[in-house]
Parts: structure tokens; C-alpha cells; sequence
């Protein structure tokens, strides 16, 4: 987490993973601190998200491992997906079994990899603003109609979403993303920020 990788137009970075069409995932397990308490914390917040401290290791049927993670390819935070698995260092990390929520989409075909982009404003060294954009959400579609949206938001009791969090949020249901207005009016297409700044 936090290294510095190729960094790929949005365009770039959509094409990247099209490669996934026809994949299927097999197995899925989630990285979280170790609580004091022994369980997961994933579903504490809410029954409508998935809310994770570091990511997300997907196991694919060719036996490929894919990471979905904050990372800081275009700006802290940003939502990352990397071949190869989590790779983290830090005490007290726990890699949960997760693939019970994941159970409606485990051995169907990947329809579609979509990367939804945000920005901040920040200032050059000569005074001038301008936006900085990066990847907020993914969202991968599969060929029986569902799809699952992971961001980089948190959640802290009952609160409005932090966005930009060192924390990735899972939503599995279309509603959920529109009651927390995710893929939809806020962020952008990659295909909206063409050519790219």
C-alpha cells in the first residue's frame, strides 16, 4: 500500500482490466485489523456495506489472485486493483474468509470492469488551482445482472461518508449505491475526462 506505480490515463486503466471479461471469481477474503474482540468488523456498521480497513484479495478460476486496496497511484486515497495478492507487513492484520458474502456472484462470468473518478482542488507552486483526480470506486458488473462496488469512503457511526479514507466500503446492491450517491451524479467516467490532465 502507498506505492508509487505506472500511472495510466483513465482510459488506460479501463482497457487494463477489460481483460477480466469472462473471469470468474472462486474465492474472496478480506484483510481487517486483529480486534481485541476476535471477529470480523466488516459488517459492524451496517447490513447494507462491507466496511474493511485494508482490502480485498479475490482468487479468480485460473488461480490468478486479484487485490482491491487504497492506494496512491493519483492521490491519497484512491481505489486500486493489482494483480497478485494484499501484501501487507503491518502487525496485527487478519485475513478473514469472506466468500459467503460474495456467495451470489462466486463462478459467474465478469461482464464489466468500470472505474468511477472524483477530484480535489489543490494549488500549483505558482498559485494556481486545479483539479487532481483518481479513482473512487470500482465497480464490477457480472453477466446475471449483478454487480459490486467497492470505494474508497468510510463510514464512522452513522455519519455522513468520508471520502478519500484510508478504508474500503463493499456495496452489493444497486439501491445501496444510490442512497449513498456513489456511481452516479458525483463521480466521473473515465470516458468524462478526456484528454486527460
Amino acid at each position: 500500500m502507498g506505492k508509487k506505480r505506472q500511472l495510466l490515463a483513465p482510459i488506460e486503466l479501463e482497457q487494463r482490466w477489460q481483460r477480466l471479461k469472462g473471469s470468474r471469481i472462486e474465492k474472496v477474503e478480506y484483510a481487517e485489523m486483529e480486534y481485541s474482540t476476535g471477529h470480523p468488523g466488516w459488517s459492524a456498521e451496517s447490513s447494507e456495506f462491507d466496511s474493511l480497513d485494508f482490502g480485498v484479495n479475490l482468487t479468480m478460476d485460473n488461480g490468478q489472485t486479484l487485490a482491491i486496496e487504497w492506494g496512491s497511484e493519483y492521490a491519497h486515497y484512491g481505489i486500486s486493483l493489482q494483480k497478485g495478492s494484499l501484501n501487507l507487513k503491518e502487525e496485527g492484520v487478519r485475513f478473514w474468509p469472506a466468500s459467503e458474502c460474495w456467495q451470489h456472484v462466486l463462478g459467474v462470468p465478469i461482464k464489466s470492469v468500470c472505474f468511477y473518478w472524483s477530484w480535489w482542488t489543490q494549488a500549483d507552486s505558482k498559485g494556481v488551482f486545479f483539479r487532481k483526480y483518481f479513482p473512487q470506486d470500482v465497480q464490477i458488473g457480472f453477466e446475471s445482472g449483478a454487480s459490486i462496488v467497492a470505494s474508497v469512503l468510510e463510514f464512522r457511526n452513522d455519519s455522513e461518508p468520508i471520502y478519500a479514507a484510508d478504508h474500503i466500503t463493499i456495496f452489493f446492491r444497486q439501491e445501496d449505491l444510490k442512497t449513498h450517491g456513489l456511481c452516479d451524479h458525483g463521480p466521473h467516467l473515465a470516458s468524462h475526462l478526456v484528454p486527460w490532465p
